[in-house]
């Protein structure tokens, strides 16, 4: 049977008994933060076994890619000690929410392995847990399995979960298939599996059956779950293995033209005829490449931290096997191509960027190459060390931090060559590291008051947010008036400024009611808009007769506040947006006919409790008051422009740079806006220009920009979906939509239509770590300004020039190119004049023991000029020399010290005088023992270390 086959047959076996077929999800999950893989069939059904939302199917079944690399289950390090482990695999599982239970689960999965795939009934094993009897009465009384070929395990085999400290757990029942006397001679399946010692898997475990039946408790009682359950998984490589009669998955149609292709390009020859630790070798880069091929297709880049770092891990892990046969060169991104092969057709995103994933595979590995050799030989250093019986934490965290090289490869290659490694000692080392690098950093959100919001979210639940407007379609075409504004709203910038001053934001139509009635004339009033726009798609920006629920000073609650307090208020309600998705916190006013508070910033609890900061300017204020919020209109407004202007660059740059491109981290202030995305390589300025040209169309189409809350499932399945990772999920999602062009899960506000942005200009590309992007932009206003800022600029330039504008930059390169020969003239005439002057400078040398220590200030001399002089002093008095020489420019110091052969035979080294004297001048420096070099930011202190280097000459020399 082929793989293909096997695919296939599972899922008409489970469709046909009433199972909804469900695609594999991705193996960065879309909506669970706590993971950083996909690691099993069930990951993407968590929710409905906890029933947190509503069941959209009580039976489904699927064919999962999964990741089993870093964090809880790791596989990693089993990858190339045993055959069966994979870091990345395919998982065939069906699932039942509150349905079926163990009788269906185990005779379904008896049938299909002995009557679908024709296993041979004789050869399956069972294990199941020590307590379970009814899984064990279903095996031996139902189905027929004889109690010889069964097994009652504990808890570390034969019971899943919870996944934390309380939640659904329950036993599990797994299969195993006899491969026969030529894997164990002699090796029964009690022994195997009781005393876990079957090195060559005899038995092969194939499907594992689990039954979420418990629901644990803190005091570790286990009442049964509500919604019991069914999950099994089913490793494909596995099944293909048995079925097709193989050593090893290795040797399946999933992987051998995989492991051929390899033993090709590192000169083997053929795989099968191959060492066992070759083999090994060839196995751990052939199940690396297929994990990094589907998780570079999402968008995942290596870095230092996160998912991030596990791609790394494995691209460096397959490296470093690679090297143990021979291949010292990178070689990997040529095997890009036979996964496709292979995979490409069940997964067709793999197909989509290739030349993405074989550029970073490329970069990756030749990165490894030049900056991890170091490493390797430190490390093989240490280890050469006769007496050593581990490793050292100092010496882990050097390896580390300044190789490069990663923990876990310093580990296994310990364990690998016998050796133990201080594990307490490098965390002490990383802690104290951490602990550093945090001193005067911000302190943690909400600190002190944390648990009292907590107390907040029990007693009244979560904030509700009044600023989300309802569609657009919702308001009345035959409003006439309303329409012919609101049209105007979206396209006319005066016309903001003229609801803005309507009374959208801070407002006082009682002191000069006439005059403002004036102003307006011919516009609605404030009730009118509030009327026309509230509940629409206009941002809501005041809202009345919201309880203050408490009030903070510093860490304390109280019960009232006055004049001069600096103060958090949670509200009941609030228009105010929290920060969160990159978008920031909203400021404006909290009033009431006595008082009023000003906002400053907006932030939320996990809770979803707003903790509003902000200052009382006027009256006092209790807890249980009602207030009228008022957000700062024109700061919201840039906001809205800025976080819709991200929406629409994202969408550009997916064209433009390709579908790899995926959201790192953003920033939307009312200033700029920040876009942190994935690509392994910097944007070229056409690129930038097209990103440019695409989001300015997107605006001048002035689409209207849709939001609407839907069920997840529903808008998990909209084409083209976005769902920024690291976010968690309720039941239902806010999903933003630019027709045609961008459509994301977001909980942000944003412009009613894309003309409102009026102008997108990008200010700066730049990297920002390995592998991600950074794009900052300018929207509305300030794009205008930043446009006429560069203007007079350049018509500045072009004035001093006496050239047009479109020949500034030509004129610039010329005047460079003038000013460089200039440099070089100057610097020749300087060298001469020094070589004029080293006869004289000899001559005032002191002689100390035979040798010539030369001191001597020079002004306005670089490095180079500097070592240039000493080779002049040098040609003159070739032997018994040692200068230390001394420049000022531009406010800095150079120091440069040279030493004859016969010096340093004598004990003094260039680089140890250099490392005494540079303190003095507040610098630091290093070089060899024939010349070194020095830089410092204290000229005056010149003369001094100068004369210091006399007393060190004079200790070297012992004289």
């Amino acid at each position: 049977m082929k793989s293909s086959d096997i695919r296939k047959a599972y899922i008409e076996f489970f469709t046909s008994r009433d199972h909804r077929q469900v695609p594999s999800s991705p193996l960065v999950p879309p909506d669970d933060p706590t993971l950083l893989f996909t690691t099993a069939g069930m990951v993407q059904f968590k929710r409905l076994y906890s029933g947190s939302v509503e069941l959209p199917y009580r039976r489904a079944c699927s064919v999962q890619k999964c990741l089993r690399a870093g964090g809880k289950g790791s596989d990693l390090e089993n990858v190339g000690r045993t055959l069966r482990h994979h870091t990345f695999f395919e998982m065939l599982g069906n699932f039942s929410f509150g349905d079926y239970f163990k009788r269906e689960a185990l005779n379904w999965a008896w049938e299909f392995s002995t009557k679908h795939v024709n296993l041979d009934p004789n050869r399956i094993y069972a294990s199941v847990y020590q307590d379970d009897d009814e899984a064990w009465d279903i095996w031996t009384k139902e189905i027929g399995v004889p109690e010889g070929r069964m097994v009652r395990l504990g808890v570390k085999d034969n019971f899943w979960g919870p996944a934390g400290d309380t939640g659904a757990c329950g036993p599990c029942s797994e299969l195993y298939y006899d491969r026969g006397e030529a894997y164990g001679s002699g090796l029964t399946f009690q022994h195997a599996t009781i005393n876990d010692d079957d090195p060559n898997t005899r038995y092969l475990e194939f499907w594992n059956c689990v039954f979420p039946q418990f629901d644990q408790q803190k005091d570790g009682s286990r009442p049964p779950l509500k919604n019991r359950g069914v999950d099994t998984g089913m490793g494909l490589e596995r099944l293909a293995c048995l079925k097709q009669e193989c050593t090893s998955p290795y040797e399946t149609d999933l992987m051998f033209p995989l492991v051929q292709t390899i033993a090709r390009i590192l000169g083997i020859g053929d795989y099968k005829a191959a060492e066992l630790e070759t083999q090994q070798s060839i196995n751990v880069v052939a199940d690396h490449i297929r994990a990094l091929t589907f998780v570079l297709s999402e968008g995942v880049l290596p870095s230092n931290e996160g998912r991030g770092y596990v791609m790394r891990r494995l691209l460096r892990r397959a490296a470093r096997y690679a090297r143990r046969i021979g291949q010292e060169q990178p070689f990997m991104a040529r095997l890009i191509d036979p996964v496709i092969e292979i995979m490409g057709a069940t997964y067709p995103e793999i197909r989509e960027t290739p030349d993405l994933i074989k550029r970073v595979i490329q970069m990756e590995e030749e990165s490894y190459v030049q900056t991890l050799g170091a490493g390797l030989q430190k490390l093989e250093a240490l280890i050469g060390r006769g007496s050593l019986e581990h490793i050292t934490g100092q010496d882990v965290f050097t390896l580390s931090s300044t190789y490069g090289l990663p923990y876990d490869d310093i580990a296994e290659i310990a364990r690998e060559r016998g050796l133990g490694v201080d594990v307490e000692g490098y965390h002490k080392h990383v802690a104290r590291h951490r602990e550093e690098s945090r001193k005067g950093a911000r302190g943690a959100k909400f600190e002190g008051i944390y648990e009292k919001l907590k107390e907040i979210f029990e007693s009244s639940g979560k904030t509700e947010f009044l600023g989300y407007p309802a569609d657009i379609d919702e308001f009345d075409d035959d409003d006439d008036e309303a329409s012919a504004l609101l049209d105007d709203l979206f396209t006319d910038p005066e016309t903001h400024s003229k609801v803005v001053d309507l009374g959208l934001h801070k407002r006082d139509q009682e002191d000069d009611e006439e005059d403002d009635e004036h102003e307006h004339e011919g516009f609605p009033s404030f009730e009118e808009m509030e009327e026309y726009f509230n509940g629409h798609e206009y941002p809501v920006l005041d809202a009345d007769k919201l309880k203050i629920l408490a009030l903070f000073r510093g860490d304390d609650a109280v019960s009232r506040v006055h004049v001069g307090d600096e103060v958090a208020v949670v509200l009941d309600r609030s228009p105010f947006y929290a920060e969160s998705g990159g978008q920031v916190g909203d400021s404006g006013l909290l009033e009431t006919d006595m008082g009023r508070i000003a906002i400053r910033d907006t932030q939320k609890t996990a809770e979803e409790v707003f903790v509003h900061y902000g200052t009382v300017e006027a009256g006092e204020f209790r807890v249980g008051d009602l207030v009228d919020g008022t957000i700062e209109a024109h700061r919201r407004w840039s906001i809205m422009r800025n976080h819709t202007a991200t929406h629409l660059l994202q969408g550009a740059l997916k064209q433009v740079v390709g579908k790899h491109v995926t959201q790192q981290g953003s920033y939307v202030g009312p200033d700029y806006l920040r876009f942190d995305f994935t690509n392994p390589e910097s944007l070229t300025d056409e690129q930038i220009t097209e990103i440019e040209m695409l989001v300015n169309y997107q605006i001048r189409q002035n689409s209207i920009v849709e939001s609407e809350v839907m069920p997840l499932e529903e808008a998990r399945k909209l084409p083209g979906i976005i769902a920024p990772f690291g976010e968690k999920y309720g039941s239902s999602v806010r999903v933003v939509n630019v027709p045609d062009w961008d459509v994301e899960f977001c909980g942000g506000t944003h412009m009613p239509a894309t003309g409102g942005i009026g102008e997108f200009v990008i200010i700066s590309e730049s990297a920002i770590a390995s592998g991600v992007r950074r794009i900052e932009a300018v929207t509305g206003d300030a794009a205008v300004l930043f446009g006429q800022k560069n203007h007079r600029t350049l018509q500045l330039l072009s004035q001093q020039l006496s050239v047009p504008m479109e020949r500034v930059p030509e004129r610039v390169q010329a005047l460079q190119e003038e000013l460089k020969a200039a440099r070089k003239q100057i610097s020749q005439l300087r060298a001469k004049s020094t070589a004029g002057e080293s006869g004289e400078i000899l001559e005032k040398a002191t002689e100390i023991g035979g040798i010539k220590l030369v001191t001597h200030a020079f002004d306005g001399l670089g490095g180079q000029e500097l070592r240039e002089a000493f080779d002049a002093l040098k040609s003159r008095q070739p032997t018994g020399l040692v200068a230390v020489l001394g420049s000022v420019a531009d406010g800095r110091v150079t120091l440069m010290a040279g030493c004859s052969p016969d010096a340093i035979e004598r004990g003094v080294a260039a680089s140890d005088v250099i490392k005494q004297v540079a303190p003095i001048v507040g610098g630091s420096g290093g070089g060899k023992k024939e010349m070194a070099q020095a830089g410092g930011k204290h000229p005056e202190k010149l003369g001094e270390a100068l004369a210091k280097a006399q007393m060190i000459v004079k200790d070297l020399l012992k004289v």
